[in-house]
């Protein structure tokens, strides 16, 4: 049985992915802060701690503190339990990123960095990043597609450009198998009613 870590498990987003590795016979740890997360979206699942070998180990912390992240991997690492890293853990809020750029930047962008370079320290290969469609701005051409100029035009877009960018070098100096998927429109059960991105 494969475990993968997921940042932000605990979110929309994250909770469906745990759902699905579970479903098809794999197991998870979840790594989310629960600023946006809730623990409610994995009630569903078999939740234990770190360690306990349940299919889902869920883990309190924030990808800012790279000694979190890098214990998330745990210290068994020869090899690695983790087979690969799903991060969706992010300041999702444009408005948010205006106000607060810093900590924009600091979650978006350096958590980012301290999640992929502590999977290349924990010899885990795969990243699959949840990157943003704002990085191609207010533009009239539809559909959009990955020929585009990225055009960001908030903290928040910007951030999650520079995050691809460290995916991108991390694949090509260490050899890592890297993904950036620039979500757009996303939608379904467990999302927030109170969110701005909630059609």
């Amino acid at each position: 049985m494969k475990r993968y870590l997921i940042t932000g498990g605990a979110g929309f987003i994250g909770s469906h992915i745990a759902t699905g590795l579970i479903q098809r016979g794999d197991a998870v740890r979840v790594f989310d802060d629960l600023s946006s997360g809730n623990v409610k979206n994995l009630a569903h699942l078999e939740v234990g701690e770190m360690g306990s070998g349940a299919p889902v180990e869920f883990i309190q912390g924030d990808i800012r503190d790279v000694d979190a992240v890098r214990a998330a991997f745990g210290t068994q690492c020869e090899p690695c339990e983790i087979e690969g890293v799903f991060h969706e853990a992010a300041q999702v809020s444009v408005p948010r990123s205006i106000e607060e750029p810093e900590a924009s930047y600091a979650i978006n962008v350096t958590g980012s960095l301290n999640v992929v370079e502590s999977a290349r320290r924990a010899g885990v290969r795969k990243v699959v990043a949840a990157a943003s469609s704002a990085a191609y701005g207010d533009s009239d051409v539809l559909p959009k597609h990955e020929g585009m100029a990225p055009n960001p035009l908030s903290p928040y877009a910007s951030g999650k450009l520079a995050m691809e960018g460290i995916l991108e070098v991390w694949a090509k100096v260490h050899g890592m198998h890297t993904v950036n998927l620039r979500y757009f429109n996303v939608f379904g059960p467990r999302q927030a009613d109170d969110s701005p991105y909630t059609g």
